[in-house]
């Protein structure tokens, strides 16, 4: 049976947890894996608060936690966080939040402007900061209480995707 990793951390600590994979994804398992994740994804509000339809801004650390100096794919479009992670929102009671065009343009594999790729080397301790508004990821279309998490994933980690933290927003009328 193909499975698919995921680590969820929560500050230092993380937890394994296995899932059936999609159909295709068994390709990606034959490149090597490293045991344990090589950095942490950490997110925060920028404020306590947001208004309905104005940006709702995270900010994402990505720490290395490696002893090991490991390379990391930055795509570059305008520094948003949004084009290095995976932003899952669901309202407080679980329920989806319908994608925003923008990503539904993604997933079907159309691009999303002018980008490009550069690689950046970690060391042990540093960190890489973002910030990525969520509303370019999901379209929050009424005031209530949102669950925020991001998601890096990358080729040469092959199917081990490391989730960020919980993190709850406030939209407001």
């Amino acid at each position: 049976m193909d499975f698919r990793r995921f680590v969820t951390v929560a500050g230092a600590a993380g937890m394994l947890v296995t899932t059936p994979a999609a159909a295709g994804l068994g390709q990606l398992a034959a490149q090597a894996e490293p045991t344990n994740p090589p950095f942490t994804v950490t997110i925060t509000a920028l404020k306590p608060e947001f208004k309905l339809g104005e940006p709702a801004m995270i900010h994402i650390v990505m720490k290395s936690i490696s002893q090991q100096p490991f390379e990391v794919p930055e795509e570059r479009n305008l520094g948003r966080g949004e084009m290095n992670y995976r932003i899952m929102v669901a309202k407080i009671d679980g329920s989806s939040v319908p994608d925003s065009d923008f990503i539904q343009k993604r997933k079907a594999g159309h691009a999303a402007g002018e980008r490009s790729v550069m690689g950046r080397e970690l060391s042990y301790g540093d960190e890489i900061e973002e910030d990525a508004d969520v509303n370019n990821s999901v379209n929050i279309s009424a005031p209530g209480d949102y669950v925020v998490q991001v998601e890096r994933a990358d080729y040469q980690w092959g199917d081990l995707h490391v989730r960020s933290n919980k993190l709850v927003i406030h939209v407001a009328p």
